[in-house]
């Protein structure tokens, strides 16, 4: 009887994991807290829970329940590392640095134990900030140039002052209008930054006394609609994708390939298509797989392509039309991990022995065109690319250029429709997208990758910021 009882128990207990394990993937943290709570009632005493638990009160923005499950959590299992990445973030948002940065140090204190961005540049922010006398800093208001100061290295941008690239550019062009980096945050006039909590921490120390920018080209590191928010009375500008001053054309990533766009391509040819016969389709991309990454929704309106990317791909791989390559995928799915090594010279070779290039990007946003489409068309492949009826992408391409999936209703359509393309109507297409790239090589030539005038742009928001 009493074994029984246990087995009904144990299930009850797997049950109520595994439904609280499925809201939290499809971001129902309410759902997913309160099944966690009754397989906590059913065993007190399992680590599991409580770090699950604090998992989804971390998601949903209760700092104080997380930290009091994760607490647990270490409790009962010390090594349960990124709980004590996830304290100290929880306590920066409580505005308690000390214990912030107790939890990042404690964290370290694990053999081969790192910390992500932007837990590193908090943890770097927090040691600085030991040193500052705050209570003495002035600010000069006099002063005709403007400092900024940068607490993130501003990677994946043209803010990246760890490259050797295009950026040292950008910074000369700043430099020209009187706006200079520091690496004193005390004498800044306005501190920038990819990521809002650092921009949230700043503010709550220097309140007024500074200016502050987000500014960020990643899709998913901000994801704020509107070009200003407010922390506690202090305002903090936001310059990303959404809020549409970041990007100025569909060629702010060319740059990038700027040595294949200054000679143009060569027309497509029946002679010189000696790929397979079979019309295969190639899908570069990686399986990412922290839940709530593919969901972004902008005014009740799902924005996301990088879930839908993944769906077409899987189905397509299942019915033999698609290869993969990437990470993160179940064993069995892709040929390869194509990003290890040099990503570019290996991407080109991969399509190369393909006739159609998966090439979404991970959202939809005005001029948010990444190197994707273009690789495409450098690696020789026809793109399936995500438009839309009023895509700024047609400001360049024309139709019945690439294959437009918003044209589709289902990836079985879409593979139906290729499947009964003519050779005539592949070449046509392709041509099109060679002829579109030729264009823009020349554009970019002629303005200089736009680099100017993107660095200019960034220089008048600053400018409208600090004065």
């Amino acid at each position: 009887m009493n074994s029984n009882h246990e087995s009904v128990s144990e299930l009850t207990l797997e049950y109520y994991i595994n439904l609280g394990r499925q809201y939290y993937q499809g971001q129902n943290w309410e759902a997913a807290i309160n099944n966690y709570l009754r397989a906590l009632e059913l065993q007190p005493d399992y680590f599991g829970t409580y770090y699950a638990l604090g998992y989804s009160y971390f998601q949903d923005g209760q700092w104080e329940k997380a930290i009091a499950n994760y607490l647990k959590a270490t409790e009962l299992k010390p090594d349960l590392i990124d709980c004590y990445q996830n304290l100290g973030y929880a306590y920066i948002k409580l505005g308690q640095g000390y214990q912030a940065l107790e939890y990042y140090n404690q964290l370290l204190t694990f053999e081969g134990a790192i910390l992500y961005p932007p837990h590193n540049y908090l943890r770097e922010m927090l040691i600085q900030w030991q040193s500052i006398n705050f209570s003495e800093i002035s600010h000069n208001s006099d002063r005709k140039i403007i400092k900024i100061f940068q607490a993130d290295p501003g990677l994946y941008s043209m803010l990246n002052r760890l490259s050797s690239g295009y950026q040292k550019q950008v910074f000369s062009r700043l430099q020209e209008q009187g706006i200079e980096v520091t690496e004193d945050q005390t004498e800044a006039d306005i501190i920038i930054s990819q990521y809002i909590v650092l921009l949230e921490s700043f503010a709550r120390q220097y309140k007024q006394q500074k200016k502050y920018l987000l500014y960020t080209e990643e899709p998913r590191f901000d994801l704020n609609f509107e070009s200003k928010v407010n922390i506690d009375g202090v305002e903090i500008n936001i310059m990303n994708i959404y809020t549409g001053d970041v990007f100025v054309n569909n060629y702010h990533l060319c740059i990038w390939r700027g040595n294949v766009f200054s000679q143009p391509l060569q027309f497509f040819t029946d002679d010189d298509f000696g790929r397979p016969k079979h019309r295969k389709i190639v899908a570069l991309m990686s399986k990412n797989p922290v839940a709530g990454f593919t969901t972004l929704v902008r005014e009740g309106k799902s924005i996301d392509l990088y879930n839908l990317r993944n769906q077409i791909a899987l189905e397509g791989h299942q019915l033999g039309k698609v290869d993969i390559y990437g990470n993160g995928w179940e064993i069995g799915i892709t040929i390869e991990n194509s990003r290890d090594g040099d990503w570019t010279t290996r991407k080109f070779e991969i399509l190369q022995d393909y006739h159609f290039n998966l090439c979404f990007e991970n959202t939809i946003a005005p001029y948010y065109c990444t190197e994707k489409i273009w690789d495409a068309i450098i690696g020789g492949c026809l793109p399936i690319y995500y438009g839309g009826k009023d895509a700024t992408i047609y400001q360049d391409f024309p139709r019945n250029s690439f294959l437009d999936y918003s044209d589709f209703e289902h990836p079985r359509e879409l593979f139906q429709y290729i499947e009964n393309m003519t050779f005539l109507e592949y070449k046509q297409r392709l041509n099109l997208c060679i002829e579109t790239f030729n264009r823009v090589g020349e554009i970019l030539r002629n303005h200089d990758f736009y680099i100017p005038q993107r660095a200019d742009n960034l220089a008048e928001k600053i400018r409208s910021i600090v004065f």
